[in-house]
């Protein structure tokens, strides 16, 4: 089956069906470390660690920055999330909650991923983990994100503000500052 045969070994395909693809292990298990988190309270720190095992050493990266700067953004990234959904957050299937904040961190924050990428990435685990109906969600969720954003006069989120007398950096929305 490696050549993309049926089952019934006939070696031939449906017109217009492709197998399905999988999604990428870092992100897969940054939804499962975050579900852990959430549910357990646990550290986030080691249980990245327990979760990146048998990763490449740039996947276990790319895991870790993807679970902690989700945890650090969170609330915003709800919010933005929130904005754009027709579901409220909180009657989302827990994965796709997940599935949603890693992909708009991974557009929002980090520039060496290209955003078609982390879509498709995104529908490809929401449809491998909750059907064809979650995958048209997450797509529908983050394309109204673009759309949201460009609407928005183009202007981007404004930098996270400093609190005074300390070199910890605040988020936008903190209150503090």
């Amino acid at each position: 089956m490696k050549d993309g045969s049926l089952k019934d070994g006939s070696g031939k395909r449906e017109p217009g069906k492709r197998p399905a693809p999988k999604p990428s292990g870092a992100r897969v298990r940054a939804v499962e470390a975050l579900r852990k988190v959430l549910e357990s309270g646990r550290p986030a720190a080691p249980l990245v660690g327990e979760v990146a095992r048998g990763l490449s050493p740039a996947d276990a990266d790319l895991l870790r920055e993807l679970v902690l700067g989700v945890l650090r953004w969170k609330a915003g990234l709800d919010a933005e999330i929130a904005a754009v959904s027709r579901i409220p957050l909180k009657k989302l299937a827990p994965n796709l909650r997940e599935i949603l904040e890693v992909a708009l961190y991974q557009l929002r924050h980090l520039d060496r991923i290209p955003p078609y990428a982390a879509v498709s990435e995104a529908v490809t685990h929401a449809r491998a983990s909750g059907g064809e109906g979650a995958s048209k969600l997450v797509n529908g969720v983050l394309r109204g994100f673009f759309f949201f954003r460009v609407r928005s006069s183009r202007r981007p989120m404004p930098p996270p503000r400093r609190s005074r007398g300390t070199s910890r950096i605040r988020p936008f929305w903190s209150s503090a500052g």
